[in-house]
């Protein structure tokens, strides 16, 4: 509670924003409250899942598909979110480290069928199970890799080239979510987009987000509690972070 106490008193609602990009950002992303086709398809898929009894393998554990679903998907809040994210900038190329059933990639590659997602997965039980899932469901804008991420993300940023923009739907600690987020910064662009789960899920979520906030490149972030983003845009002079909260939220802050 404390976290999100300290979050909420200094977030700023639109009416305290004065930089453009950041309000458009406002306006179509967080304030947006559009309902998309997708979200309905999305969440019906999420059902799905919820209702599958089977057992896969994982790590040593026999763990049903519906007990995943419900401890590893992300929530339809941040799922939104991300959609919102990606039809508003329109990233062309995007690469999603940690499968987890597809609905985080659902949700990043739906509102453009022409992007290209690469979901890298180090579970191999899960990556087979996600591609097939996602293959009923007639997705052909999303692949799996799966293997082990330290070898398989330098490999995988090679051939992709240029990367519009990065979620990290996992955590691995500290050092190593460092290691991976250095890893990606070579393929770094003005144009790039890196967003990162639940910044403040516990205190090394939160110093992990500190920490790449203060990279070299980084011109701008926005903190939505529940998404971190990171902005490297050329044009901007000055490094700005900007805590953002939906006007309902804060009502009475007005001008």
């Amino acid at each position: 509670m404390l976290p999100y106490l300290k979050y909420y008193f200094s977030a700023l609602n639109k009416y305290k924003v004065h930089s453009p990009f950041v309000f458009e950002f406002l306006n179509e992303v967080l304030e947006d409250d559009r309902f998309y086709h997708s979200f309905g398809v999305i969440e019906n898929y999420r059902r799905n899942l919820l209702g599958n009894p089977a057992k896969i393998n994982v790590d040593g554990n026999n763990l049903t598909i519906n007990q995943l679903t419900k401890t590893k998907s992300i929530p339809y809040k941040i799922g939104e979110l991300l959609f919102k994210t990606v039809h508003l900038y329109k990233p062309n190329t995007i690469l999603s480290v940690g499968a987890n059933l597809g609905i985080a990639g659902l949700y990043q590659a739906m509102p453009n069928s022409k992007a290209k997602l690469v979901n890298l997965e180090s579970s191999i039980p899960i990556a087979k199970k996600t591609t097939s899932f996602l293959k009923q469901l007639g997705i052909k804008n999303i692949q799996v890799t799966t293997g082990d991420i330290p070898k398989i993300l330098p490999t995988t940023l090679k051939k992709l080239t240029s990367i519009d923009q990065f979620y990290f739907n996992d955590f691995w600690g500290p050092q190593t979510t460092l290691k991976y987020f250095e890893t990606c910064s070579s393929y770094f662009n003005p144009t790039t987009i890196f967003v990162f789960r639940e910044p403040y899920k516990s205190k090394e979520h939160l110093d992990f987000w500190q920490n790449i906030k203060a990279h070299k490149n980084v011109k701008l972030s926005i903190d939505l509690y529940d998404l971190g983003f990171l902005f490297f845009r050329s044009e901007q002079k000055e490094v700005a972070h900007y805590q953002l909260i939906e006007y309902w939220k804060k009502p009475w802050v007005v001008f």
